[in-house]
Formats: C-alpha cells, structure tokens, sequence
C-alpha cells in the first residue's frame, strides 16, 4: 500500500509555524507563573518551621508535667525523695506549690494547674467548670467525676485559690491573685503570656 503525503503551501505551514510558537510562548508563561507560586510557598513554609518547633516544645513540656502529677505516687515522702523534673533548665519541685497552697494533694495540684492553663488559653478571668470537667477527665463524665471535681474546687475556694460564681445555670471558676502567684512559681514564664495579661496590669 503505498502512502501520499499531502502538500502544503508556504502559507499554510507560516501558519503552523505560529501556532506552534504560540503554544510554546503559553508553555513556557505558564511555567513562570508555577516558579513563582513555587517561591511564594517555599518562604511560608520556612517561615512556620519555627513555629512548628516552638509548638512542639510546649506540647513535650506539658506532657512531662501532666505525667508527673499523674504516674507519681500518693505519698508526698515518697515523690520528695524523687529528682524534680527539669523542663528547659528550670527545675519544678512539687513542694513550691504545696507551701503555697495549704498542702494540696497530687489531684487537687492538677485541677488547680489546669484552671491556670485554661485561663491562659480563653486569656479570660473566668473558665465555665465543665471545661475543667472535662480536660480532667475527658472519657468519663458522669455524676462521680461531677463531685469529685466539686470537691477539688471546694478545697481551693477554701485556700483562696479560685473564685467560684454561678452564671444562670453554669458555675465560673477563675484564680485569684494567690492561686496565680502559686501557678507562676510552678510553671514557666512562657507559659502563662495571656494570664500575665490578665493579673499583672
């Protein structure tokens, strides 16, 4: 079988030629405008790999402070014999914050430290207690939680620690100067921006 090339004229092929120059020409803007994106996205990136790590500083740090409210033992004889942990340098005994707030036990420090934490993320005075509740305990809630939580905050209200009010059908905690200072010692500075803020006007 034999095969016919089909003849063009010199126009038809100037035609073709600019076609094609045209594509390329569209190809290669298209390309600049994806080095470009390219660029502006390689700066943001490398912009919040800072933050990136700051936040997992911070995440690492509360770990190690809720662990060691939570895996040490009862006794307080037993835990002062332990090394303190050191978080970035900064050595946190659990006696500072029992010195200053009447003996609190390992449960009542925690609540107390969350109110702080919760405070300083709303960067508001007062918290609702559910959402105590619920960090405390985020896979039970039920009526005993419900009083053993009531009972933490009766112990700081008692110790001038917090202050309680009812709002309609909700109670509000937040710490008073006291349960501030006592959280300022035992936590670190950057930590507490938002808390700073609120009691150091």
């Amino acid at each position: 079988m034999r095969l016919f090339k089909k003849k063009i004229t010199e126009e038809e092929f100037r035609k073709f030629e600019k076609r094609i120059k045209r594509n390329f020409q569209k190809v290669k803007k298209d390309n600049r405008e994806l080095e470009n994106r390219l660029t502006v996205l390689t700066k943001v990136t490398m912009g919040l790999c800072p933050l990136s790590k700051q936040f997992t500083e911070l995440r690492n740090q509360f770990t190690e402070l809720v662990k060691q409210f939570t895996s040490g033992s009862l006794n307080r004889d037993k835990a002062e014999d332990k090394k303190p942990l050191t978080i970035k340098k900064r050595v946190i005994h659990t006696e500072i914050i029992n010195k200053q707030s009447g003996h609190l036990t390992q449960l009542e420090q925690k609540g107390l430290i969350f109110i702080g934490r919760l405070q300083n993320e709303s960067g508001s005075h007062m918290i609702p207690v559910g959402m105590l509740t619920s960090n405390l305990y985020p896979d039970k809630l039920n009526q005993k939680i419900k009083t053993t939580v009531s009972n933490i905050l009766k112990k700081h209200v008692e110790l001038g620690m917090i202050m309680r009010e009812r709002r309609g059908n909700y109670w509000y905690i937040g710490l008073t100067s006291k349960g501030y200072k006592a959280i300022k010692k035992l936590l670190h500075q950057n930590q507490l921006k938002n808390l700073i803020q609120l009691y150091e006007k």
